[in-house]
């Protein structure tokens, strides 16, 4: 693993500083769903932020992470909420690598910053939800919304590690992978949320693989004819 205390040579674009992040034992430290989109969401911030990652400030981390970042880049839900903890791993390998000396205050200023960051970044996927779902009348509470939110949330990542299983989906290249939790998690987001529907082929995770593999069988079919498989 490239990590220690003492200080290494300073990666000079936001790719190299993520994959010398990859080969950490922070890295390591991230769950299963969190190195999913470890490699996205780092990129995705240096593109949106208009200083480099290391030379960041706890400003700079307020200003990226409830900027274009959250308002112009649809992803699904987990990304969003893996974003935090993926910066906290990575910002304690900066620090160990010696690239940066104030950790502490970006790590404490990306989980001040966790809520306004998920408000925005659902309030784009609601933009185009809400054309669905705009004859419904909101009868619950903010209180009772924001439980229910947070139930598809749960279900969502449930099903996504559930499809993740499946050979077929787990061979496809990340980019496909990453098309195939975007299609569920709308999908999710417009039946749930949306329509106030949960199909009957959802009620264990054992059937939620089954049901979106029959769903995204064209095209997953249209990846295996065209797409370069991982080993």
């Amino acid at each position: 693993m490239n990590e220690s205390n003492q200080t290494t040579e300073i990666p000079s674009t936001i790719e190299a500083t993520y994959q010398s992040f990859s080969n950490s034992t922070a890295f390591d430290r991230l769950t299963v769903n969190q190195k999913r989109y470890a490699k996205a969401v780092i990129l995705k911030l240096g593109q949106t932020s208009t200083t480099f990652i290391l030379n960041w400030t706890p400003a700079d981390v307020v200003d990226t992470l409830t900027g274009t970042f959250a308002t112009d880049n649809m992803q699904v839900h987990n990304y969003f909420v893996a974003t935090v903890p993926i910066l906290g791993r990575f910002f304690q390998y900066a620090e160990q690598a010696g690239w940066l000396s104030n950790r502490a205050a970006l790590t404490a200023a990306a989980k001040h910053s966790r809520e306004d960051m998920l408000t925005l970044s659902q309030n784009q996927s609601h933009e185009h939800q809400n054309k669905v779902s705009e004859t419904n009348t909101k009868s619950t509470s903010e209180s009772d919304e924001t439980a229910e939110v947070q139930r598809v949330d749960a279900l969502s990542d449930e099903w996504l590690s559930a499809v993740h299983e499946v050979p077929m989906v787990r061979n496809l290249r990340p980019a496909d992978q990453n098309d195939v939790d975007v299609i569920i998690d709308t999908f999710v987001g417009i039946a749930i949320l949306g329509l106030k529907k949960r199909p009957g082929g959802l009620a264990t995770r054992h059937n939620a693989g089954g049901f979106f593999i029959a769903i995204l069988c064209p095209y997953l079919m249209m990846m295996t004819n065209s797409a370069v498989y991982l080993p």
